[in-house]
């Protein structure tokens, strides 16, 4: 389990939760204190699962749109599910209560793994959405890279993993540029080794292509042309395959960025490119 960072959570406010089960844990829905009126944009994060991965750029985004948008965050952080389809399944069952109104139309934004979480709740019958930005997709992870750290972590102390994650998260995340203090790496740091060990663990031997072939909703994907954790050029072909074979599909490159870090020009980059791309939503649905 991950634990709570009191700064963040001033931000938020849960408006849904649900128990993961007999382990304990937690699943909530939390939507931004000044971000609370107009169109839904449900954020599905990384792994670290509170948002430290992304809500940074998203924050920047709708300060730079400047119109009301409603900020939910699917905030998993403190869940114990033993396998990815139970967490889907809580997940799904959370954004079809009253609290938040349903999906359609909203915006969703997902961001590395958060996109696999993200394609698997929403479904291929679920409610079209406005549209779909999607940061930092893979549809599976090296396997001589996951398997080693899914193992070193199964033998890995919690304060073993918390003293190490800071340089390696640097180095598999990165290139961090200027900012080796990201918020990422202190909420990586909150997890712990079994934790970690087991959200890794879903993602072994188990592609998730099929979901972004049946994603048939208007979707931006943004790379970093600096991904060290995904097999950039392999994943970067399926995705281009992907949008050459459908109207609804457009991918931009963020250079120098990793897979969740982005220097701060960069990020200004970034920014501009996902505003600009915002309403993109008159994409023809097949």
């Amino acid at each position: 389990m991950v634990e709570r960072s009191e700064e963040k959570s001033n931000s938020w406010r849960t408006i849904a939760s649900a128990s993961t089960g007999p382990k304990g844990g937690i699943v909530a829905l939390k939507e931004h204190i000044n971000w609370n009126a107009g169109d839904l944009l449900l954020v599905f994060p990384g792994m670290e699962g509170s948002g430290e991965s992304c809500i940074e750029i998203v924050l920047a985004v709708l300060e730079s749109l400047r119109i009301p948008q409603r900020l939910v965050l699917v905030d998993y952080s403190q869940e114990c599910c033993d396998e990815f389809d139970e967490l889907v399944d809580i997940i799904r069952d959370l954004i079809q209560r009253p609290s938040l109104n349903g999906i359609l139309n909203a915006r969703i934004w997902a961001q590395s793994f958060g996109n696999l979480l993200a394609l698997s709740v929403l479904g291929r019958d679920q409610p079209q959405v406005q549209n779909f930005v999607s940061v930092s997709p893979f549809t599976q992870l090296p396997s001589w890279k996951l398997l080693p750290a899914v193992l070193t972590l199964k033998f890995t102390p919690t304060w073993a993993y918390r003293l190490s994650i800071g340089p390696i998260g640097r180095l598999v995340f990165g290139p961090v540029g200027d900012r080796p203090d990201h918020p990422f790496f202190e909420a990586m740091k909150r997890a712990d080794a079994p934790t970690m060990m087991r959200r890794m663990s879903w993602l072994q031997n188990r592609s998730f292509a099929v979901q972004f072939e049946k994603n048939r909703r208007p979707t931006h994907i943004y790379i970093g042309l600096a991904d060290r954790l995904i097999a950039l050029r392999q994943q970067r072909s399926f995705f281009e395959k992907l949008r050459d074979g459908r109207e609804t599909y457009r991918i931009s490159d963020i250079p120098t960025s990793g897979h969740v870090i982005i220097p701060t020009e960069t990020a200004r980059n970034a920014v501009r490119k996902i505003v600009n791309n915002w309403f993109e939503t008159d994409l023809p649905i097949h």
